[in-house]
């Protein structure tokens, strides 16, 4: 249970009122908007029946500001990132200091390579009208909660919970047909990172024949060690930017370690050098897998150096605040 202020919320009760808050609102300012994952997902059969952690919403980019600023009005904060640029932001995400969930603003997702306007285009065409807490919601049919549901097994399969899930699309969950899904697929350019889900759950596919995956797409599913991003962005930095690049990584401030833990944006110093000394040990006990992943993924020439600039840079969200808050979904 949790408690705060004059509200007693349970997970299972937040959820779907903060998704029926961000419906609300996105109604009010005549925002397109698609609940991603969630219970939803799990009502028709493509997602395992278990509480979601948070809300997921995508919508076009220049809409996100909006919906950022009318769910401030009530209350939500946005929540700090780690991220200077080495790590492509695709969603701001927004918390609440008396609620247990967060609301996960997207404007493009993982493995989608198509430009995040016409990818979200192709999924609204998927969409289908529930409801939460009463009030109406724009969830997707199975094959968009197929193809989202698979992405985001696969972005990172080192996990656990990540491996259950995709577990789950193979073994037990509806699966739509080749030819729905492939069209979908196509258009929001996402068939080179689901062709492991393809592989398995339609052998009948020659996936050989299946575009590659990006560039972007491999190393957010092939990056699972701490730090291995930034070693490769710091590479793309002119040489004057570096040791304050450096220095920050080694010696994050307040906000940044409140990425992970929101506690600390109130913490005192003791705290917050605490907090500094468990991430460099976590770094540093990971060294052996941070310099494999470093090797694998670096870049060789110039113009895969600048590839890489480029593609950590031009996902940036469309907001004031050059701090504007994301997070991994």
């Amino acid at each position: 249970m949790f408690q705060g202020g004059n509200l007693d919320l349970r997970l299972d009760d937040a959820v779907p009122l903060a998704a029926a808050l961000t419906f609300h609102e996105c109604r009010r300012l005549n925002i397109a908007a698609l609940l991603l994952k969630g219970t939803p997902a799990s009502d028709i059969g493509v997602r395992p029946p278990k509480v979601p952690g948070d809300v997921d919403v995508l919508l076009e980019r220049t809409d996100a500001q909006r919906l950022m600023e009318a769910l401030q009005g009530r209350g939500w904060l946005e929540r700090p990132v780690t991220h200077e640029g080495d790590h492509p932001i695709h969603s701001i995400t927004l918390y609440h200091p008396r609620w247990p969930c967060d609301i996960d603003i997207h404007f493009a997702f993982p493995g989608m390579d198509d430009d995040p306007r016409s990818a979200f285009r192709a999924l609204w065409e998927c969409r289908r009208e529930t409801a939460l807490a009463g009030q109406p919601v724009n969830a997707l049919d199975i094959t968009g909660s197929t193809l989202i549901q698979a992405l985001h097994a696969l972005r990172e399969i080192h996990k656990e919970s990540n491996r259950r899930e995709l577990a789950f699309l193979l073994e037990d969950a509806r699966r739509p047909r080749w030819s729905d899904l492939q069209p979908l697929a196509s258009a929001t350019q996402s068939l080179g990172a689901l062709r492991p889900y393809i592989a398995q759950g339609f052998p009948e596919v020659n996936t050989a024949a299946l575009p590659d995956p990006s560039h972007r797409w491999l190393l957010r599913a092939g990056i699972s060690a701490p730090g291995v991003h930034r070693m490769l962005f710091l590479k793309n930095l002119p040489w004057r930017q570096r040791p304050a690049y450096v220095w920050r990584a080694l010696i994050p401030s307040r906000e940044m370690l409140a990425s992970l833990d929101i506690t600390l944006l109130e913490a005192d110093q003791a705290a917050l050098w605490t907090a500094r000394r468990r991430r460099l040990k976590r770094f540093v006990a990971s060294g052996a897998s941070v310099f494999r992943q470093w090797l694998k993924f670096r870049p060789q020439t110039r113009n895969q150096r600048q590839h890489a600039f480029d593609e950590g840079t031009q996902n940036t969200p469309p907001l004031p605040d050059e701090n504007a808050a994301g997070r991994r979904d």
